[in-house]
């Protein structure tokens, strides 16, 4: 259990565990998809509260990490099935061990978790489900399931993870989402809503407007995880179609996540090296940079909640194009703040972009709007009121459960 730096030697009265998205580590570059997890634990643990994550770490020379490490690399939905079972057990495992300290679980942006859900409620332990995108789509294709070719196989591979997610919402004693609208499609009529970050001192130093549109050198840019869901293959895809219309467009992709590989032998085959830059992980501090040199981001997602990077365009006043889901649409409107995309087909990126791109005019007025819309949602997701939300709710589940 990875333990946050208690911030005085006070007794603590309440100990939560967060178990985040990816609760088991393989590889070091997998801290990076629970840093959210991290920062939220290190936020609330005060006298009050000690918060800790609950990780495992496999053993490498052991056979269950040879066995996950070879069903996350593979393809297909009953690979995809086996390691989440495989990742479950091991999980419920780990839990025996240290659920008898922990007074109330936070199951961080995971919806299948049912066993784990089923132990804490047997034990009597508070359970939180957050979820932070738009529920079992989000797990369906984050999981590769997509990859298919059997639809039947696929239908009921998301109809399992919905049928899941509807059992972990039953179980659950509380449910915190991003939007209303996660809730919703669930008929769930008790629910908190809480941003999915909060900004702080250290984001504002880093994401503001550095350069003007007219300033900015390179074109189109696509930031965020390599996965499935994020609609990364249908961006890649629209490159060679864009390039039969306007070829001085270039393109860039930041990221990292498993379909990297995948990325980068697509990226040959189209032919298109000359034409996208790809880079694999930057800090921070250099996703700013490069906010700052592009003209248009691209977030073709199947599913989102509220992507940071929207958050970070916006502040660097980087006109979005995105698809309208999960909270996007409620914060970008179509040609005032941002653009929005009918759908994430190839065909229909490489339309937009390139009908957007050459009225330079239009994009410093929608750039402008963007960084007001930024300051608008500033005022309600500080980091005082991020914390302050989320100690409420575990308080109040343990004084009023």
């Amino acid at each position: 259990m990875y333990n946050t730096p208690r911030k005085n030697m006070q007794r603590l009265a309440i100990t939560v565990g967060i178990i985040p998205s990816r609760y088991i580590l393989v590889k070091k570059a997998d801290k990076i998809f629970i840093k959210r997890s991290i920062e939220l634990a290190e936020m609330l643990s005060d006298n009050m509260l000690q918060v800790n994550l609950v990780v495992i770490t496999l053993d490498k020379s052991s056979f269950i990490h040879r066995l996950f490490i070879m069903l996350s690399e593979a393809k297909g939905i009953l690979n995809a099935i086996l390691r989440i079972i495989l990742g479950q057990v091991i999980l419920v495992m780990h839990l025996v061990k240290v659920i008898s300290s922990i007074h109330v679980l936070i199951f961080y942006q995971l919806s299948l978790e049912v066993p784990a859900m089923m132990l804490a409620k047997f034990l009597r332990k508070k359970t939180i489900l957050y979820l932070g995108g738009s529920g079992s789509l989000s797990t369906f294709y984050s999981n590769n399931f997509t990859f298919s070719k059997f639809l039947r196989l696929n239908a009921i591979a998301y109809a399992v993870c919905y049928g899941m997610e509807k059992v972990a919402l039953k179980l659950a004693n509380r449910l915190i989402v991003v939007t209303p609208e996660v809730a919703e499609r669930y008929g769930q009529r008790k629910y908190k809503v809480i941003p999915a970050l909060a900004i702080d001192g250290d984001f504002l130093n880093h994401f503001k407007l550095k350069r003007k549109i007219s300033e900015r050198g390179l074109s189109v840019a696509y930031i965020g995880r390599l996965t499935r869901e994020k609609g990364i293959l249908e961006f890649l895809f629209s490159i060679p179609i864009i390039a039969t219309q306007n070829n001085v467009i270039d393109f860039l992709i930041i990221g990292d996540g498993n379909m990297l590989p995948i990325i980068k032998n697509f990226i040959r085959k189209l032919k298109i090296e000359n034409r996208c830059k790809l880079i694999c992980a930057v800090s921070h501090q250099d996703v700013s940079e490069y906010l700052n040199n592009v003209k248009l981001l691209v977030l073709p997602s199947y599913t989102e909640g509220l992507p940071s990077v929207l958050l970070e365009a916006l502040a660097c006043g980087t006109p979005v194009l995105a698809t309208p889901v999960g909270h996007i649409k409620s914060i970008i409107t179509d040609g005032k703040n941002g653009f929005l995309l009918p759908d994430n087909r190839p065909k229909t990126i490489a339309q937009s972009i390139v009908a957007i791109l050459p009225d330079e005019k239009r994009l410093e007025a929608v750039s402008e709007d963007a960084i007001k819309t930024f300051r608008r949602l500033h005022e309600t997701m500080s980091s005082d009121s991020y914390v302050k939300l989320w100690k409420e709710t575990i308080i109040e589940l343990i004084t009023n459960p």
